[in-house]
């Protein structure tokens, strides 16, 4: 972000640029996984239509403070704000316990049943190895249809999202020769939506994602429908195949992929 600031040349601005996704795409994984370890299965929706409602509210909102520090006081002031946010930031990564680290170092475990359950492991070598199959699933991840579809799912919310973003500040620019500030207002509408990220969530957990992810692409909220449509899927496979998983559900390989066709979007849709 500091290279970004004082960037002179458009290289270092692509290079820079690249940098940032390549950041911000590893840290959205990351964030999904660790939702998916501190809920239970049934509050998926929930759980990520909180995390989705911020993220894409700030993505929304963002362009209007930017446009008015940037007319007030310059390009560079903008930088200046958003560093005091990502020092914040940091220091809540800083903070954050994950949920298998609290119960491992805080719960005490019930040393019986682990001598038991290790026991029982010893006893079913078939088990054992079934257990102990996870592993690189990105393969068998692409092959199941309903992985495919999500994917398509996003890259095209990545397109319309992007497309938009490129094209409205110039159109508001030229046409009613608004400041950066107006340009920025106009993504204002657009960021009432995501408020109801978690209630479209708990419709998936109530009712399936398929009508959700049906009805949220004519009005461009699908994204929770998508995320448990993908968890889905891995608990499919999980049945059909016990332990191809593995101990810690392969879900951050599945919204690696997803985070990779939405970015693919990003990438496609100014263009």
């Amino acid at each position: 972000m500091t290279l970004l600031a004082f960037a002179k040349t458009l290289s270092i601005f692509i290079i820079v640029r690249l940098l940032q996704g390549g950041a911000t795409a590893m840290v959205a994984v990351a964030g999904l996984a660790l939702a998916t370890d501190s809920f239970d299965k049934d509050r998926l929706g929930t759980a990520v239509g909180y995390l989705g409602s911020p993220s894409a509210l700030d993505f929304i909102l963002g362009p209007s403070p930017g446009g008015l520090i940037y007319t007030n006081f310059g390009y560079e002031a903008v930088f200046v704000i958003a560093a005091g946010l990502v020092g914040v930031d940091f220091i809540f990564r800083i903070l954050l316990v994950e949920k298998k680290v609290m119960e491992s170092c805080w719960i005490e475990a019930d040393t019986e049943s682990s001598d038991d359950d290790n026991q029982h492991i010893t006893d079913n070598p078939n088990e054992c190895s079934s257990a102990n199959e996870g592993g690189f699933l990105l393969l068998n991840l692409i092959r199941q249809l309903r992985i495919l579809i999500t994917l398509w799912a996003f890259r095209v919310i990545g397109i319309i999202f992007s497309a938009f973003d490129t094209t409205l500040p110039i159109f508001v620019e030229s046409t009613f020769h608004w400041s950066p500030v107006g340009a920025g207002l106009v993504f204002l509408p657009g960021g009432f939506s995501s408020l109801m990220g978690p209630y479209f969530g708990s419709i998936c957990n109530h009712y399936g994602p398929r009508a959700m992810e049906f009805t949220g692409f004519i009005i461009n909220v699908g994204l929770p429908a998508l995320y448990v449509e993908t968890q889905a899927v891995l608990d499919d496979m999980e049945c059909k195949r016990p332990g191809i998983k593995g101990p810690k559900g392969a879900i951050s390989q599945a919204f690696s992929l997803q985070t990779m066709a939405q970015f693919i979007g990003l990438f496609f849709g100014p263009l």
